[in-house]
């Protein structure tokens, strides 16, 4: 039996197959862990709107590149269609436009203005509308009135509506009373809600809200990076691999293994987003997002537990604080984690930035250590190191950390790895 590999189809029909009936004028939601699959499901659902003939407006409120969602289409569209013509492929993208709103809301005065333009300069009215990113952290009756808004705006456009949500409460077994939150104090203004669950190397998608008139709700198994179905056997069918700028290294910018990753990241053409704190020396700025000291105090964890962990001691500072909170933002938000520095005895990876393989190790997430004494690979799995072949970078959402005291082999790990993932050649 040959290995699941994504299958090929004119259409993707992942919305389809989960949804058939027409959600026209409603609100839908994609929810799943950060960094599951949340964007890439909304560009799936984009492109099987625009190879029926509809319109579609991409609206990103978590800063991502413009350049950064057209790899996702580009290649998606590129693997789907690969001998359509470049002409046609102009023509569908006419029938796009990915737009950026900051700040995580939205604003729907500033929704209309954008539609007012589109239909003004471009004559263009979108019949599917995405957001990605919206803050669902406020407060429900916020949230609640902001959806009312957009759900009006929707229907007075005989349009369609989807938008990510995170998940905040346990997925393993969601009651079909009510959502998970924080939809779930939402409820009465969503149509539809699709669940995006990590199962192994694969993603599974199921409809938990909302009514199905054609029988057994479908689960649906799909490609960890590119949501695009999966099968059982396939012959001759390569796995697609998505473009550099597709790409997201999450590091913190400090001297040494940080340095290089980021390094890479921008000779090979990948995004990159460094995590930081007011008064924190960081060496790389490209990307470099501030946290709060309410972002901050989202990765706070107890010094006994950490020393418990570690099985060291570390000096309670308000700098290492933030820097190990910092590191939880990286670790939380990615699919992946590479690690350069060096493995202890007692199993834990020396050093501040270790942190990073513990919550690795905590979240069950893929995780590749560098050992420069050993100048070898390891990987974390049946509850011990393993050595292993060199990676490739496989998550398009990924850690990049280690130790400051940066070695030639450590140097030469790093730059291997984004070669063997990106090609011989940085740009």
């Amino acid at each position: 039996m040959m290995p699941e590999t994504p299958a090929r189809s004119p259409l993707p029909a992942l919305r389809q197959q989960l949804i058939p009936e027409a959600l026209t004028g409603a609100l839908a939601v994609v929810q799943a862990r950060v960094g599951v699959g949340k964007s890439a499901f909304l560009v799936q659902a984009a492109l099987e709107a625009l190879l029926n003939g509809r319109s579609v407006l991409h609206l990103s409120l978590e800063g991502h590149t413009l350049e950064h969602l057209q790899s996702w289409y580009d290649a998606l569209l590129q693997d789907l269609l690969p001998q359509r013509p470049p002409a046609a492929l102009a023509e569908l993208w006419r029938q796009r436009v990915i737009h950026a709103l900051p700040g995580r809301v939205l604003d729907v005065r500033s929704l209309e203005r954008v539609l007012g333009d589109l239909r003004q300069h471009l004559d263009f009215s979108p019949r599917l509308i995405l957001v990605d990113g919206l803050d669902w952290s406020r407060p429900a009756p916020v949230l609640r009135a902001e959806l009312a808004a957009l759900s009006k705006g929707v229907a007075g456009m005989s349009a369609e509506c989807w938008l990510s949500a995170p998940c905040s409460g346990d997925e393993s077994a969601p009651q079909k009373s009510r959502l998970l939150p924080p939809l779930d104090a939402v409820a009465d203004a969503i149509a539809a809600v699709v669940l995006l669950q990590p199962e192994g190397d694969a993603v599974t998608a199921r409809l938990t809200h909302g009514r199905r008139r054609d029988g057994p709700l479908p689960v649906l198994r799909l490609h960890a990076d590119t949501l695009r179905l999966l099968q059982g056997e396939s012959e001759g069918e390569g796995q697609l691999r998505l473009p550099a700028s597709a790409f997201c290294l999450l590091s913190g910018g400090a001297s040494g293994a940080e340095e290089a990753f980021g390094e890479c990241a921008e000779a090979f053409g990948l995004e990159e987003i460094n995590f930081s704190f007011e008064g924190h020396r960081c060496q790389r700025n490209r990307g470099r997002v501030l946290l709060s000291e309410a972002e901050l105090r989202q990765g706070d964890i107890s010094w006994t537990y950490l020393t418990r962990r570690m099985q060291r001691s570390y000096p309670e500072s308000d700098e290492l604080r933030r820097v190990l909170q910092s590191i939880w933002h990286q670790v939380h938000t990615a699919a992946e984690v590479f690690v350069v520095g060096r493995l202890q005895a007692d199993g834990t990876v020396r050093g501040g930035t270790g942190w990073a393989a513990e919550l690795a190790r905590h979240w069950k997430k893929p995780l590749h250590v560098f050992d420069q004494e050993a100048n070898a690979w390891f990987s974390w799995g049946a509850g011990g190191w393993q050595r292993q072949a060199p990676p490739r970078i496989g998550r398009t959402r990924f850690v990049g950390t280690g130790t400051r005291h940066l070695e030639e082999s450590g140097r030469r790990a790093i730059r291997e790895l984004f070669e063997r993932s990106f090609g011989a050649r940085a740009r």
